[in-house]
């Protein structure tokens, strides 16, 4: 999956609460926003460490007020160990939902009521997600996922995300390609007051078509190089890449790919990680 549509996927989750009687797509985004703040008044920075592929990554936010909202910047990143930029663009994706929410309620329609395992949700739609430019992700080159298009479950009973749709397009060497990006939030907890998702787990259909060729050429040509290599040479660099491959081997057969996020720890008001 991109690692932009993951990280806005994970951005976009943690807007939760809605009024369990509005029956109105402004009543319930503009709910969770305000529970959203209500939940971290007293958070000024927490940590993420999660799990994705094998790969354990730490993300460390801290609190900044824009017009008057709180707004949460990814500060610092470290993925397996190494420390990865968290520049400006990066940082913008984690609350283009504060900053575009006038303009989502403006496209979004109440739908009505559905189920999620036993949970009742409120469905809303959001059209004409292209025209306001928003995105999952903070850049956008000429294979990233475009949604022109979101469905969003909201549970009724505990005011939770427990699941979004993205329907849009990916454009590959001038062609686009329908794709649909599916995110389910599951095992929230509350931590020192905040709610978050524990497990997430992302999938998106019509990958085969969208996929560069240069990629595909590499995947085979890095498949040949495994098979060249020693076996204990070959078995140690599997074993290290074992997420990544499956992940490809899939999107090669099924032209689909799914994706587990495990969050191991959440740290609130402990400031980054190491003393930074």
């Amino acid at each position: 999956m991109p690692r932009n549509l993951l990280s806005g996927a994970l951005g976009l989750a943690v807007f939760v609460g809605a009024d369990l009687h509005a029956q109105s797509a402004a009543d319930i985004i503009n709910g969770m926003v305000s529970a959203y703040e209500q939940q971290t008044r007293n958070v000024e920075n927490y940590t993420i460490v999660q799990e994705t592929m094998g790969i354990e990554t730490v993300s460390y936010f801290e609190k900044e007020m824009v017009s008057g909202h709180p707004v949460f910047r990814l500060r610092h990143v470290n993925a397996g160990g190494m420390a990865v930029s968290a520049n400006e663009a990066e940082q913008e994706r984690w609350d283009a939902f504060y900053s575009m929410a006038p303009e989502l309620i403006e496209r979004a329609t109440y739908e009505g009521r559905d189920a999620i395992g036993g949970n009742a949700v409120h469905v809303i739609t959001v059209r004409d997600l292209q025209e306001i430019g928003f995105t999952p992700g903070a850049t956008r080159d000429e294979q990233d996922f475009e949604p022109t298009r979101a469905k969003l479950f909201i549970d009724a009973g505990e005011s939770l995300m427990r699941r979004m749709v993205f329907e849009g397009v990916m454009t590959v060497d001038g062609e686009t390609h329908d794709v649909t990006s599916t995110v389910e939030f599951e095992d929230y907890r509350e931590v020192e007051g905040m709610l978050h998702p524990f497990l997430m787990t992302m999938t998106m259909e019509g990958l085969g078509e969208a996929m560069d060729p240069e990629a595909q050429k590499q995947y085979e040509e890095m498949k040949k190089e495994l098979e060249a290599m020693p076996e204990e040479q070959r078995k140690m660099v599997e074993g290290m890449m074992r997420g990544q491959l499956a992940q490809f081997e899939q999107m090669m057969s099924s032209g689909s790919m799914a994706v587990e996020v495990r969050v191991k720890e959440v740290r609130v008001n402990s400031g980054p990680p190491g003393g930074r």
